[in-house]
């Protein structure tokens, strides 16, 4: 009886996973990389504005000075003087931290400094502001100041250097 018993048993739990239903779960896991390159410059040659000579009789509202890629002065406002000493600002690759490759990524159309801005402090913390554009290795700009009152006592504190930087980066996906 024992040995029926068990035969029974054991043809049950036969039948039962036979007829049981599979149960599997699924999923999908999405992967990716994102491959970046840095490339280092070297700016060899800042690009300064020079001395801007304003003629304190005219409205001095809105003054602006343009220095293009050639070391022009490109543009002025009619209270400008005099501009000397302005340079184009010059940059250049040097190399990967691996030391290959020739290419000169700056001219590329990747590199843009175009419309870019920075501001410009002088000693007594008034301020300017210069939007740049660049033709291959070469940097030009625009600098703007606002002055709102012409009273000598403010004209001397917008006097002196003004001074800034902007960070010039090229990421390659």
């Amino acid at each position: 009886m024992k040995k029926y018993f068990l035969l029974a048993t054991v043809a049950l739990f036969a039948a039962t996973n036979a007829n049981a239903a599979a149960i599997s779960n699924k999923a999908t896991l999405k992967t990716d990389a994102t491959l970046q390159f840095a490339a280092t410059y070297d700016c060899e040659q800042d690009l300064t504005f020079g001395t801007i000579t304003l003629d304190s009789a005219q409205d001095l509202s809105t003054v602006s000075v343009t220095v293009g890629t050639d070391d022009s002065v490109t543009a002025k406002t009619d209270n400008v003087a005099l501009v000397a000493g302005q340079k184009t600002g010059v940059c250049n690759y040097t190399k990967g931290q691996n030391g290959a490759g020739t290419a000169d990524w700056f001219v590329n159309d990747g590199v843009t400094v175009d419309n870019a801005s920075v501001t410009i402090t002088n000693p007594q913390g008034m301020t300017g502001t210069v939007t740049f554009n660049k033709d291959g290795y070469k940097i030009g700009g625009t600098v703007a100041f606002s002055i709102t009152d012409n009273s000598t006592a403010n004209l001397e504190e917008y006097a002196g250097k003004y001074e800034g930087q902007v960070t010039i980066t090229q990421t390659i996906e």
